[in-house]
């Protein structure tokens, strides 16, 4: 479920409705959710109706799942009695837990990330993978582009800005570059000055 929300972006109730049946070899079908109440229905919005790509290592995650759990049909997460999984069970049994074993806690020591954080994880890996704003608003489900770049325009302008696009540019065509030697720079000063750039 995770994995599902961080790599395509899904809302904790659109993960808690996926069926199996609207899981296909290259993406997934939005058109139910599950609300806090705990039922499952159609989603609410016509942009919400969606089909989000994914790439093959989500493609595994969820047919090894399918494998393991032994279940073609119904919903992709449910519970023992195959109902929805309910939204404090996911956060209290499940995320809350896993990320205090796993040390990701607040200075307080609370678990750090909602389900809410992961779908953000996705769009913002969409849009620093070179995704345009109407693939992002599409595959997010947002009412319009708009809306997608009030909330996630300062990532569009750091992707075109940012020096870790040029970094790694220049390492696609050079390949790894070792600091200059003590003897190449001709002084400890320039060496000093090369290591801090380099840090």
């Amino acid at each position: 479920m995770l994995a599902t929300m961080a790599l395509a972006g899904l809302r904790i109730g659109e993960a808690r409705g996926l069926a199996w049946g609207r899981v296909m070899p290259e993406h997934l079908e939005v058109r139910e959710g599950v609300d806090r109440f705990n039922s499952l229905d159609r989603v609410k919005t016509v942009a919400a109706l969606r089909n989000i790509p994914i790439g093959p290592q989500l493609a595994t995650i969820l047919g090894n799942w399918r494998a393991i759990n032994g279940r073609s049909e119904g919903l992709v997460f449910p519970s023992d009695a195959a109902t929805p999984l309910g939204y404090p069970n996911i956060v209290n049994r499940q995320i809350g837990p896993l990320q205090i074993a796993l040390g990701i806690v607040a200075v307080d020591g609370s678990p750090r990330w909602t389900p809410h954080s992961f779908r953000h994880f996705a769009v913002s890996l969409w849009i620093d993978e070179g995704a345009n704003i109407k693939q992002v608003s599409e595959w997010a489900g947002h009412e319009s582009p708009e809306f997608t770049q009030r909330v996630y325009g300062h990532l569009f302008s750091a992707g075109r800005a940012d020096r870790r696009a040029a970094t790694a540019g220049e390492l696609s065509v050079l390949g790894s570059i070792e600091p200059a030697t003590q003897a190449q720079h001709g002084n400890d000063n320039a060496v000093k000055s090369s290591t801090a750039a380099t840090i």
